[in-house]
């Protein structure tokens, strides 16, 4: 889960991706750890990665000063198929 779908296009705004396993009723299980890889296919040269933790799936991500899109394939140890996210980030109009 992202904390927003969107960043600005400056030097301060900043994403955070968490994974949070669940299970089959949909509630989160306790003491467990989601293990992840993340793997950005788009918008690489948009974004900096300030922190990367794959084995708690925690992923904090930083906007350089141009716009476009970022789309983020999120493949987990326990789940069949990849999920994709995708943060627009967009100019700042003030």
């Amino acid at each position: 889960m992202a904390s927003k779908n969107y960043l600005w296009a400056d030097d301060q705004s900043e994403v955070i991706i968490n994974c949070t396993p669940i299970n089959s009723f949909g509630l989160k299980i306790p003491f467990r750890n989601s293990y992840v890889i993340f793997s950005i296919i788009e918008g690489k040269d948009l974004i900096d990665i300030l922190h990367k933790d794959e084995t708690k799936g925690s992923l904090l991500l930083k906007s350089k000063f141009e716009e476009g899109k970022v789309i983020i394939k999120i493949t987990s140890r326990y789940s069949l198929l990849p999920n994709l996210i995708e943060i627009n980030i967009v100019k700042n109009l003030s």
